[in-house]
């Protein structure tokens, strides 16, 4: 977070990414063999719509928050980042790698560790550990909505049984943020 100014998102981050991939691929191999199952495509449904609805929600939260806030300073960078790439076609591959990455880590690895702690406890932890490097970095904002976001893609993940809501889900979020429905001031 501290570089994100200084550093190409869309160089560094998919980096980062498939890093993040090839470290866990016996986790994530496991559940590919799986994708043909029903819980799979039901769980895509069940994260399409709620990828959906956290994009009105944010719409929300961010139209309430004024145009005063450090959200849309934030957003701001995010979208300058965004008018960076040199074709929409690039970000959206990019956008998927990490998402996958983010979601094997988080929703995969970590949530799964956190099972001593029962289902309440997991998707609590695994939501604080992703708010974690906002909240040092003093983004105020972005610690909530990464908190908000990760208590569902979590639940998701659980309440469906199937990695793939919440993949889907922060997938459908990050892209209709990002290139769908862009956020703008109030």
């Amino acid at each position: 977070m501290r570089w994100r100014a200084d550093i190409n998102i869309w160089l560094s981050t998919p980096g980062v990414a498939l890093v993040s991939l090839a470290l866990t691929h016996r986790w994530w191999r496991a559940r590919l063999a799986r994708v043909r199952e029903c819980t799979w495509i039901s769980g895509a449904l069940v994260g399409a719509a709620s990828g959906i609805a956290t994009v009105g929600a944010t719409h929300l939260i961010f139209n309430w928050a004024g145009a005063d806030s450090t959200l849309h300073d934030a957003a701001a960078c995010l979208y300058a980042a965004v008018a960076a790439v040199p074709r929409a076609a690039l970000g959206i591959a990019v956008v998927l790698l990490v998402v996958g990455a983010e979601e094997v880590v988080w929703r995969g690895l970590a949530l799964d560790a956190l099972r001593e702690l029962g289902a309440v406890g997991a998707v609590a932890g695994t939501a604080l550990w992703y708010a974690l490097p906002m909240v040092i970095a003093g983004e105020g904002w972005l610690a909530l909505a990464a908190m908000a976001l990760g208590l569902t893609w979590a639940a998701l993940r659980l309440l469906t049984g199937t990695f793939m809501s919440a993949y889907v889900a922060h997938a459908t979020w990050t892209l209709g943020i990002l290139f769908v429905w862009p956020l703008s001031p109030a």
